[in-house]
């Protein structure tokens, strides 16, 4: 009897902790998703500031291009590939322009 008594406690107690994992779990992947926005907005100013152009695709960032130093060549990349995952979705991000129809949701 005790142990169902325990049991039963127990199952309580965890049914009202994971509404709070939850949330926990939500709150770090927004976190995710800010840190990663911000690692691709000053991928893309460093990208400018470089080029003088903004990059034709996120992927142009991980890619980089080869550069010419008094060492030899080396390749300059702006961004890790982890970057271009939507924490949220875990799924490539989507590039969305003005007037796209998923702003209108």
């Amino acid at each position: 009897m005790a142990l169902i008594a325990a049991m039963t406690v127990m199952a309580i107690l965890i049914a009202g902790y994971v509404p709070h994992l939850a949330r926990q779990i939500q709150r770090e992947r927004e976190e995710e998703l800010l840190f990663r926005g911000q690692q691709i907005v000053e991928a893309i100013a460093q990208y400018v500031q470089m080029t003088g152009r903004y990059p034709s695709s996120l992927e142009e960032l991980v890619r980089g291009f080869v550069i010419q130093t008094p060492r030899g060549t080396r390749r300059v990349r702006f961004l890790r590939p982890s970057a271009l995952i939507d924490p949220m979705t875990n799924d490539e991000w989507k590039v969305v322009r003005p007037g796209d129809p998923v702003l209108r949701r």
